[in-house]
């Protein structure tokens, strides 16, 4: 099982790679209230989780706050920015040893 601080693989569009972050509680907290919040809005994604929630998700999930704004600004997709996202929590909730089994 992960620890906090300890680094993983986000796999994400079939072979690109990030190195995620093991989240302490607070911080997967707000991770998961952003997906949360983003599962909630359907179709219509509000501007303001759109400009600032998710970079700041992906920042903790990536532990790099500007990195994780220059994705998002100049990379990213939004389905490959939810993906990141999705991956992180499943990558908390199954550890290394126990993927694919």
């Amino acid at each position: 099982m992960l620890q906090v601080g300890d680094k993983f693989d986000i796999v994400y569009s079939g072979n690109k790679k990030l190195d995620g972050v093991c989240l302490a509680g607070r911080k997967f907290a707000r991770l998961m209230s952003v997906l949360q919040r983003l599962q909630e809005t359907g179709d219509k994604v509000e501007s303001d989780l759109f400009d600032n929630g998710i970079p700041e998700a992906l920042g903790l999930v990536i532990g790099d706050e500007a990195r994780a704004n220059q994705l998002w600004e100049e990379e990213l997709t939004f389905r490959e920015a939810i993906e990141i996202l999705t991956q992180a929590v499943q990558g908390h909730v199954v550890g290394d040893a126990e993927v694919g089994k």
